[in-house]
């Protein structure tokens, strides 16, 4: 699966990866100037939930069309659950980490793991803990 670039410029911003996990990035966003050179303390960071997708909009149909599964950046609407934009690196690094520690203490029997499957002690430990239906 094609993962999110190192580094991209969206609407007169750089992109540059500073951090990543399964789980989550960082990016640091920079603005770039009118005279296309970045511009000194304009400055922010942006913690993101990259979402996987498997389709792309055609703008020669002006449909959307299936394709292989690749990561892409939170939509707009978005934003607030799967992206968070910081002005400072020790603030979007809390964040960063947070996302990270709860990928790892999820409460739904997964360990994270991309495939979804569950490790065979824990099939054991959910099957114990199963009580059965009371005869009615």
């Amino acid at each position: 699966m094609k993962e999110l670039p190192e580094e991209f410029t969206y609407d007169g911003f750089r992109f540059s990866l500073r951090r990543r996990s399964e789980r989550a990035a960082i990016y640091e966003q920079q603005w770039i100037g009118k005279d296309g050179r970045f511009q000194d303390g304009f400055i922010s960071y942006e913690v993101v939930i990259p979402q996987i997708t498997n389709r792309r909009f055609n703008r020669e149909t002006m449909k959307f069309e299936g394709c292989e599964p690749y990561e892409s950046y939170p939509a707009s609407e978005q934003w607030g659950d799967y992206g968070w934009t910081y002005t400072d690196l020790e603030s979007a690094t809390r964040r960063y980490d947070a996302l990270c520690a709860s990928a790892q203490t999820r409460s739904n029997g997964f360990d994270g793991r991309r495939d979804g499957s569950v490790p065979g002690e824990m099939r054991i430990a959910a099957r114990a803990e199963t009580k059965p239906a009371p005869n009615l």
